[in-house]
């Protein structure tokens, strides 16, 4: 399956599961949500009083955080179906405004934004192709722009509490894993009518992450939160 197929999949993945997907994170249980805290706290502070572009807003719960003390958001995603959901939440008044598009070009997405962030975003992106992605992200940016990614790290363990961002053979054979050609971590997600997909789910290491910025980030900052098995990237545009 090419690069370009296995996204199609993905969209179509997100797509169906957009009216369950708060529910399926447990983003609608306000004791799950609450461990969020530490996470959605750094993501504002890094993005307070900025002109933000939301990359892949999915139904819009994390939007609503960032509205919070954002001075403007346009949020995308490629999904009108799940453009839809987001809308029906409640935002900060005059604050979000949502648009259709897809993250690797961000084509009819006017800029520049002072700041922009994704979350859970980075892990389905081929590879291959997120130079193509950042490339598109940062020509809708201003230079000090401050950009945010968040996303899962691999739990081994969940009742002894391992978490790591691991790509060895033993820990993608323990999750059901597997790894392609191109380096990709290939996942089967099942919906609850029975639908099954192939996605791509990759967990990168901070090393990983930190070689991809070379050259176009400056004070960075990498943070991991062990309650979600999250990480957060923020960094400064050049």
């Amino acid at each position: 399956m090419t690069d370009r197929t296995i996204v199609e999949t993905m969209i179509d993945y997100y797509r169906k599961r957009a009216p369950i997907y708060d529910d399926s994170m447990g983003y609608t249980d306000d004791v799950i949500w609450d461990k969020h805290k530490a996470v959605v706290d750094r993501l504002g502070k890094n993005l307070a009083q900025r002109d933000v572009l939301e990359i892949a807003c999915g139904p819009g719960k994390w939007t609503q955080t960032v509205a919070e003390v954002a001075h403007s958001i346009v949020a995308t995603d490629v999904n009108d179906t799940t453009l839809a959901e987001a809308a029906k939440k409640h935002y900060a008044s005059g604050r979000v405004r949502f648009q259709c598009a897809d993250a690797y070009t961000l084509q009819g997405i006017d800029g520049p934004f002072t700041g922009a962030f994704a979350v859970d975003w980075w892990s389905h992106i081929p590879k291959a192709r997120i130079p193509e992605f950042l490339q598109a992200l940062h020509n809708k940016l201003t230079a000090g722009a401050r950009v945010v990614f968040i996303d899962q790290m691999c739990v081994l363990r969940r009742r002894w509490g391992l978490y790591l961002n691991s790509t060895a053979p033993w820990v993608l054979a323990r999750k059901g894993l597997r790894r392609d050609d191109e380096g990709n971590i290939r996942h089967i997600r099942r919906l609850p009518d029975g639908q099954k997909f192939e996605i791509i789910k990759n967990f990168p290491t901070r090393e990983e992450l930190l070689s991809v910025l070379e050259g176009v980030a400056r004070d960075v900052e990498y943070f991991e939160h062990k309650p979600t098995a999250r990480w957060l990237l923020a960094y400064t545009v050049r």
